[in-house]
């Protein structure tokens, strides 16, 4: 029994083209794509009547919070990062020379 030709048509990929035609039409094809899909971005036709952007983080909204608060930036709060030498009993070593 021979295999139909619409079998054979639907459940092979186009394996009889030339390499380089295969690859331009994925390329189209992912073209077309990255178009529609960029049409739901910000700027895009669809996706800029949904964009509401912030006026700034929410990082940045706490960190003009604190400043208000405390007095001084955040940054400023914290100590040195600066690695602390100690001795085996314990004790902090002296500065070295």
């Amino acid at each position: 029994a021979s295999a139909s030709s619409l079998s054979s048509a639907t459940s092979l990929p186009d394996i009889h083209s030339h390499p380089a035609e295969r690859l331009d039409k994925r390329e189209r094809r992912l073209g077309k794509a990255m178009v529609e899909s960029a049409r739901y971005l910000s700027i895009g036709s669809i996706g800029h009547r949904y964009s509401r952007p912030l006026g700034m983080t929410d990082a940045t909204q706490f960190d003009n919070d604190f400043t208000k608060a405390a007095g001084v930036p955040l940054y400023k709060t914290v100590g040195s990062d600066a690695p602390t030498l100690k001795m085996k009993n314990g004790l902090i070593a002296p500065k070295w020379k």
